[in-house]
């Protein structure tokens, strides 16, 4: 799997696009790499390009622990959860529903749009 990570500049947000077999470990280092370069408020993640096996629940929560683990470091914000399989919708779900069980600090909300969800971000989309 390859996580790419990028702060856009001038605005308060960072996208993961995430291409190939999705992997928690992976997902993990990247969340960690992004609680430790100075973490934005808004957060868009691009999963249109998984392939191969998907998360497990087990996986998804340990993502969730480390989110509310570092929560603190992050500013209020959104995060937005771009898909195009129905798997991964599903997965995107289950994700933001445990974030709410877990009551993490962000709002979730996931798409099947890149349009969508940088509307409801509210930021240009590069």
């Amino acid at each position: 799997m390859s996580i790419h990570m990028e702060q856009i500049e001038g605005q308060d947000l960072t996208i993961f696009r995430v291409s190939g077999e999705v992997g928690a470990g992976e997902q993990l280092a990247a969340m960690q790499s992004f609680f430790e370069t100075g973490p934005t408020g808004d957060v868009l993640w691009d999963f249109r390009e998984v392939e191969g096996e998907r998360y497990f629940y087990e996986d998804v929560k340990e993502v969730l622990d480390l989110c509310r683990n570092k929560s603190a470091l992050r500013p209020p914000g959104k995060t937005a959860i771009v898909t195009a399989k129905p798997v991964d919708f599903g997965l995107a779900r289950m994700a933001k529903s445990l974030s709410e069980a877990m009551e993490l600090p962000w709002e979730v909300r996931n798409f099947t749009s890149m349009e969508e969800a940088v509307d409801w971000l509210g930021v240009h989309y590069p």
